[in-house]
């Protein structure tokens, strides 16, 4: 039997906090590289109504407006079994997920989506994480 993964969440933002925490909630075991405020987030928990739409709205806060997914893969190489492995997790958990060939290529779709829509949330008036001072 393959020993169970530990996943670490470096950068727990507002995508690392959703993610991280559906694995969490999920029973996997997920360790999570803070910024700050980690006694506060111990005290109240990581919150979440929360590719995805997400907004982090306070420390410890995240809402989701659309579902979303993740794509993963190797740079410069095939994906490999720890890939999958990572892949299996995330699906496990009930994060659709799946394994590409091509990350960079996957990168260049994910930047002409964000283009269009992160400038057009600012636009309406959201504010960007810089004007947070949490």
């Amino acid at each position: 039997m393959a020993k169970p993964l530990r996943i670490a969440v470096v950068g727990s933002g507002a995508i690392g906090i959703y993610y991280g925490g559906k694995l969490a909630a999920a029973g996997r075991d997920v360790h999570f590289l803070m910024r700050g405020h980690l006694a506060r987030v111990r005290r109240d928990g990581f919150r979440s109504l929360c590719f995805i739409c997400l907004s982090r709205t306070s420390r410890t806060t995240v809402e989701r407006y659309d579902y979303g997914h993740i794509t993963i893969g190797e740079f410069g190489r095939s994906p490999q079994p720890r890939t999958h492995a990572i892949a299996s997790e995330f699906n496990r958990s009930g994060i659709k997920c799946e394994v590409v060939e091509n990350l960079v290529l996957e990168r260049l779709r994910k930047l002409v989506w964000n283009i269009p829509f992160n400038s057009l949330s600012i636009l309406a008036g959201r504010i960007d994480t810089a004007a947070h001072h949490w």
